[in-house]
């Protein structure tokens, strides 16, 4: 009878607490992950930044703050010569802000737009959020240099919480404000990268009448997806396609990843390749390296 016996004492034995994650446990985990951040950019800093090799957009940026080259292709560069003009600009002090940026203000921004109204968790959601967002290994690398990105998300992020003040349906002048604002931040983010303006342009206008609490998620990504495909057969994402394809014939950037966008038949896999590229990281360039 001794194995019933053993049975009987492990259920009787007590139940083991649930783990649980403490506000101050994800903000002492954000300070660390920082700390570390600051070493590894100061290291870097020693080693040259230029990880992968080949070209680097920092250079262009520089060399046209400093006027040695004349072709500005977004607005960021023209905004360093500003800089640089009113003798604000040096590469190591803009670089540096953009790591405050960086490490800082874009976890807690992003962290501020996730917490949710009236919940007993809001503060332990708020720095697992920014604990989340500051580990994002994109936003690290991009810090390491004077790149336009980081400018870029902290801008939209900004953006985002136009978004988040119509959610909570305001007066008319209210919105009319909001809605202002929100052409300015769409115009900013025009500047810096074209397609980034025009989508959160598109998502501002359809704001007022589309809400996740009323439309099913599938129903919402299937409407995308007819909606991309519609443009697609139309040609209104041809600029775009036209300006992607550049990166690949002229053999730089290589951001294209292979995805052409070449033919009807072979949009929807090419989405779906697409996201599962860029939003996970699943780089699968054929069948078997899925298993691979």
């Amino acid at each position: 009878n001794r194995p019933h016996v053993d049975m009987i004492n492990r259920f009787n034995q007590p139940i083991p607490k649930r783990i649980s994650i403490k506000a101050y446990d994800c903000l002492g985990l954000f300070v660390a992950l920082t700390f570390l951040k600051i070493i590894a950019s100061i290291t870097l800093s020693y080693y040259g930044n230029n990880l992968f090799g080949g070209g680097s957009d920092a250079d262009y940026y520089h060399e046209y703050a400093i006027g040695e080259t004349e072709n500005a292709v977004n607005s960021w560069p023209i905004i360093l010569r500003t800089l640089n003009e009113v003798s604000l600009y040096s590469r190591s002090g803009v670089s540096h802000g953009i790591k405050f940026i960086g490490f800082i203000i874009i976890p807690l921004l992003i962290a501020q737009l996730s917490t949710v109204r009236g919940s007993q968790f809001k503060l332990r959601l708020f720095w697992l959020a920014a604990l989340i967002s500051g580990s994002y290994p994109t936003i690290i690398f991009f810090t390491n240099d004077i790149y336009r990105d980081i400018f870029m998300i902290f801008c939209w992020l900004l953006g985002l919480f136009v978004f988040q003040f119509l959610s909570k349906r305001p007066a008319m002048l209210e919105r009319i404000f909001a809605y202002s604002l929100g052409l300015i931040f769409s115009i900013v983010l025009f500047s810096l990268r074209p397609y980034l303006g025009v989508a959160y342009l598109a998502a501002l206008l359809l704001s007022g009448s589309f809400s996740m609490r009323h439309n099913h998620l599938a129903f919402s990504l299937a409407a995308l997806i007819a909606f991309l495909f519609i443009s697609y057969m139309i040609g209104a994402l041809q600029p775009l396609l036209e300006y992607r394809a550049g990166f690949s014939e002229g053999g730089v950037g290589g951001s294209t990843l292979g995805i052409t966008f070449s033919s009807p038949m072979e949009f929807v896999p090419d989405l779906i390749r697409s996201i599962g590229f860029q939003l996970f990281g699943l780089y699968l360039n054929s069948g078997p390296s899925i298993f691979a």
